[in-house]
């Protein structure tokens, strides 16, 4: 054999001996990195109590001869926001849930006293203005206004979307449903509830006729005011051009359908006296019946109700109060039916 031929050999003995020893070291090389990553890395998943989650690694940053460290990695934080986000609108649409479901019988009587607690006032809530539409409904919902009551008129605001509800839908949903009036009507944040009825063509719904039981039963220290006008049948007919009486003709039976002044002003009167005599059988209810036309109307206001006189001012809708109705002033006294 050649020299030559011999070192093509020795060469060729060599290279695969180099190949050899490179694939033993690469095997040996994902062994350890399998073990490695066995022994120095675990993932919990951690469920707290407030429902979220969060993945915690724990990873060697060296060989098994070195010392060891560790990271710890929470999940982001805008995923822990909507986490939070989500949890507290399940809460809420739960407690919504919870109120809609509560279907309570007539006679259960509901705590209404808490929001006055921290005023000086002369009555017990929660106030129901159960005057009839155009009897001053208006000017009473300013007149608690300016005494630092929230008294919405017509309308109320949700806490959720801060849309507007009508309070007299509201109160009829929960008629029909067989729960208390105010059930979802805001009751922790109102004090006093003004133009409450409703004239709809789907549900005609008016408490001052149809629940007034329902008012003495479930609110047994409720305040009930009611103011009236002289006048009362014309003043209706101008207003919108005369389509609330339309409405009611048509869609409210509790109503007159008829064009007779003389049957709709003894419907007024009827209205009122229905009002007196379920005061009588329920004693513990506060009441207050004044003309809007009585010169002393600001000063029985403000005996009633511990609230100045200024506020009582001439009201009406869509429009800036007047001047004072009257510039009485009289020290306030017990509450008692005044007829």
């Amino acid at each position: 054999m050649s020299p030559l031929h011999r070192l093509r050999v020795a060469l060729f003995f060599l290279f695969v001996a180099a190949v050899l020893q490179l694939v033993s070291l690469q095997t040996n090389l994902i062994t350890w990195t399998n073990d490695s990553w066995k022994e120095s890395t675990e993932v919990l998943s951690l469920l707290g109590d407030s429902g979220s989650w969060r993945t915690e690694i724990i990873s060697l940053s060296k060989p098994r001869s070195s010392s060891l460290s560790t990271t710890v990695q929470s999940a982001s934080e805008p995923r822990k926001q909507m986490t939070r986000k989500r949890m507290r609108n399940e809460r809420r649409i739960q407690r919504n849930r919870k109120s809609t479901a509560m279907k309570l019988p007539l006679n259960t009587v509901v705590d209404h006293d808490r929001p006055f607690a921290s005023h000086a006032y002369n009555f017990s809530g929660p106030v129901f203005v159960l005057s009839l539409p155009k009897s001053g409904t208006t000017s009473l919902a300013k007149f608690f206004k300016c005494g630092g009551l929230k008294a919405p008129h017509t309308y109320g605001h949700r806490e959720m979307d801060r849309k507007t509800f009508r309070l007299g839908a509201c109160m009829a949903e929960n008629f029909y449903s067989h729960r208390p009036l105010l059930t979802g009507c805001r009751p922790d944040v109102y004090h006093v509830y003004s133009d409450i009825g409703t004239p709809s063509r789907e549900r005609c719904f008016y408490p001052s006729i149809q629940a007034l039981e329902h008012i003495a039963q479930q609110y047994p220290t409720a305040t009930l005011i009611v103011s009236y006008r002289t006048g009362w049948y014309e003043a209706t007919q101008k207003w919108l051009n005369g389509n609330l009486i339309e409405k009611w003709r048509s869609f409210c039976p509790v109503f007159p359908n008829t064009t007779n002044a003389q049957e709709w002003r003894d419907f007024y009167d009827r209205h009122r006296q229905r009002i007196r005599e379920t005061v009588e059988k329920y004693p513990s209810l506060s009441y207050l019946e004044f003309n809007l036309t009585d010169p002393n109307a600001g000063r029985l206001l403000s005996d009633f109700t511990g609230i100045q006189t200024s506020c009582w001012k001439d009201c009406k809708p869509n429009a800036p109060c007047g001047g004072h109705k009257n510039s009485n002033t009289s020290k306030s006294v017990k509450l008692s039916l005044i007829s």
